[in-house]
């Protein structure tokens, strides 16, 4: 949470973050931040979630980071969402396919879909 001094505020040593672009999740990849093989419990791995961004970037990543001070640090993938962009018919397929075997999975016609892994 962004405090009054505009600098970021860790709860409990964790944050959550939404709309991480394609781009920006394969820079924390290449700069080690995010293991490519890492899941979320019983979620895909980040390679899977990247590579259903490269096809469809209009689509980011959901998920949380754990500060460098505790010993558990990572950043951890948990789905990915898209809001806005009309889903075409392949987008949907392939959304519906990831999304197998989510916790959660919301799809409103013509432009919302969200996948998450608990």
């Amino acid at each position: 949470v962004q405090g009054d001094d505009g600098r970021l505020h860790w709860f409990g040593g964790s944050e959550a973050f939404t709309g991480l672009s394609v781009g920006a999740m394969q820079t924390l990849i290449e700069l080690g931040f995010l293991d490519s093989n890492g899941n979320q419990n019983l979620s895909p791995t980040a390679d899977v979630f990247l590579r259903f961004m490269k096809r469809f970037p209009h689509f980011t990543a959901i998920g949380y980071a754990i500060h460098p001070d505790r010993a558990d640090v990572r950043i951890s993938i948990e789905g990915v969402e898209s809001n806005g962009t009309p889903l075409s018919t392949e987008a949907l397929a392939a959304f519906e396919e990831l999304a197998n075997g989510a916790d959660e999975c919301d799809i409103i016609l013509p432009d919302f879909a969200r996948c998450w892994w608990d």
